[in-house]
């Protein structure tokens, strides 16, 4: 019918001029908008069509970060992969704490947004994570230990420093 479509990812990203203009012109253009919106459990299923025990346990760390990102979501699931194979004879236990690492790191890693701890911050705290022994924790610190905290992660290890490298490569 000699229509023309336009994919908009993301209007907030719109400069100021940018946004008065869109804003302007939204009705007399646009007939039809639709917001891709999916829910966190939605985004998981995008990802994932295998139902694996590795599998269940990574999404059930995904949902728990309420991660929307699927981007993110196919890389946490290619690192998991990626290092499965090398922790096939290993207790239970390293398998549970390198998926939760890897979410965890990937997530913070990749996001880029207000939401998730600095990077930088869960990379470099080791013993002193949730601020213990630190005077002066910043406003920002005091959100990141709590999504920390509420995620299970109070301490970053030896092993954790080897997943941050396959994440960061």
């Amino acid at each position: 019918k000699g229509c023309k479509v336009a994919l908009i990812m993301n209007d907030n990203g719109f400069d100021e001029p940018d946004s008065k203009e869109f804003d302007k012109y939204r009705e007399k253009v646009i007939d039809v908008k639709l917001r891709f919106d999916p829910t966190v459990n939605e985004c998981i299923e995008i990802a994932f069509d295998e139902n694996e025990e590795m599998d269940l346990k990574l999404k059930a760390r995904i949902a728990q970060r309420g991660i929307k990102n699927i981007r993110i979501i196919f890389r946490i699931k290619r690192l998991v992969r990626l290092i499965a194979p090398y922790l096939s004879n290993s207790e239970p236990e390293v398998m549970d704490q390198a998926i939760q690492t890897l979410a965890l790191l990937t997530w913070c890693y990749l996001s880029g947004d207000d939401v998730s701890p600095n990077y930088e911050y869960v990379k470099k705290s080791h013993l002193g994570l949730l601020g213990f022994g630190k005077k002066d924790i910043t406003d920002d610190e005091k959100a990141w230990n709590a999504i920390l905290q509420d995620y299970g992660f109070f301490n970053f290890d030896e092993f954790d420093l080897i997943l941050a490298e396959v994440v960061e490569t």
